[in-house]
């Protein structure tokens, strides 16, 4: 007996596969692609850290990224384009150097035989503040928030290195990660940020 397929039950598939529901192994961070994404930041932020004239600077952005690298904002918009990031290089070069670039904690590294992806928290930081709209808690308790923006990388390999091609901002920044210690950006998140059948 054949069984007619419905279109909802054919969308419904389609969103199982696609979001991996459908296959019960579940993905494990290669350590190999983790190590080469954190060489890679490694040396250019020890590479921003030791600048003491404008060519160091410009050999750092060099051996990072591309001719064509852009920079995309959370809407898919290109902000900035690598003419755009050298023009601020001198500026950079201004900053103390342990302020030059900002710390990361990578999400996820993965690579093939062309492309390494790197998914991270950026420019975290920690600072104390009262709430005063409630959003933690009582209005006026002061809190410890966490913060960082959460960022994609996309690079390509050519005979000698990795370039960075792409670098896309996925959150504002600052995002509020923890309060108190108590994280509030991953599972389980309150009901209204979930998409679900109603029952």
């Amino acid at each position: 007996m054949q069984h007619a397929t419905t279109v909802p039950t054919q969308l419904t598939l389609l969103l199982c596969l696609t979001s991996g529901i459908a296959t019960p192994q579940l993905p494990g961070q290669d350590p190999a692609a983790l190590e080469t994404a954190r060489s890679i930041y490694r040396q250019s932020f020890e590479g921003l850290r030791d600048a003491t004239t404008l060519d160091d600077m410009r050999k750092v952005s060099a051996n990072l990224d591309s001719a064509d690298w852009i920079s995309v904002d959370r809407f898919g918009r290109t902000v900035l384009t690598k003419a755009d990031a050298d023009r601020d290089l001198e500026s950079v070069l201004k900053l103390p150097p342990d302020r030059r670039a900002a710390g990361m904690d990578i999400i996820w590294a993965e690579r093939d035989a062309e492309r390494l992806i790197v998914v991270a928290w950026m420019g975290y930081f920690e600072t104390n503040q009262a709430d005063g709209s409630g959003d933690f808690g009582a209005k006026g308790t002061e809190h410890k928030l966490s913060r960082a923006t959460l960022i994609r990388d996309i690079f390509v390999r050519d005979a000698e290195r990795w370039h960075r091609i792409r670098h896309d901002k996925l959150l504002p920044n600052g995002t509020v990660l923890a309060v108190d210690g108590q994280p509030r950006i991953v599972p389980p998140l309150p009901d209204r940020n979930r998409v679900t059948l109603a029952k």
